[in-house]
């Protein structure tokens, strides 16, 4: 039985073939399709349509969708689903200028499963709470702008310092993927 991720972004690859525990009869696959995502702040919401999304036009196996929204203590659910277009649109110095008065921040992951057993994605959700750095970090990350400026609790320096081993430790889609994972090794034997 095959597992597809849908995904484009090498980081995200990455990041699930180190972090995701599949039983021995599963082999991981990416794959990656033009979704149209709703516009919602909700990282839920746009994970889950994503999801459907997916599965109506394009495949209909056993499949996950991930989606990360990042969101500014001082803000309502901001910038949410949209930090991909607030980094284009203001860049590093107009973020650390929203973030002035308040660094904190946090990252919320929803990993969205489908399969044909289901009438709704199954949701899986990981957060890390952390600071907005006053220091762009020059390590770049390709794909991940905000890791050069999220600094996670309990650490002192930036996502984009942090191995993958010690992201794993308290990293929104690490986590999101480990209930997953967990999910998984006992959902899979339903399913096949």
């Amino acid at each position: 039985m095959t597992l597809a991720i849908i995904t484009g972004n090498p980081g995200k690859q990455r990041e699930f073939q180190e972090w995701l525990k599949l039983p021995p009869s599963v082999t991981l696959d990416f794959k990656d399709f033009p979704i149209q995502e709703i516009k919602s702040l909700d990282v839920e919401e746009v994970a889950k349509a994503k999801a459907l999304s997916v599965y109506h036009q394009f495949y209909q196996e056993p499949f996950l969708v991930e989606d990360t929204g990042l969101y500014f203590e001082a803000y309502h659910h901001f910038p949410g689903a949209f930090p991909k277009i607030m980094f284009e649109s203001l860049g590093y110095k107009g973020l650390l200028k929203l973030t002035e008065e308040d660094d904190r921040a946090y990252f919320k992951s929803v990993i969205a499963y489908m399969d044909k057993t289901l009438s709704e994605p199954k949701l899986f959700v990981g957060i890390t709470k952390g600071k907005i750095s006053r220091t762009i970090d020059d390590k770049a990350m390709p794909g991940f702008p905000y890791d050069n400026i999220f600094i996670p609790e309990g650490a002192t320096t930036t996502n984009s310092r942090l191995t993958l081993e010690a992201l794993s430790k308290n990293n929104h889609r690490a986590k999101a993927i480990k209930l997953f994972s967990d999910f998984y090794q006992t959902y899979v034997k339903t399913i096949t």
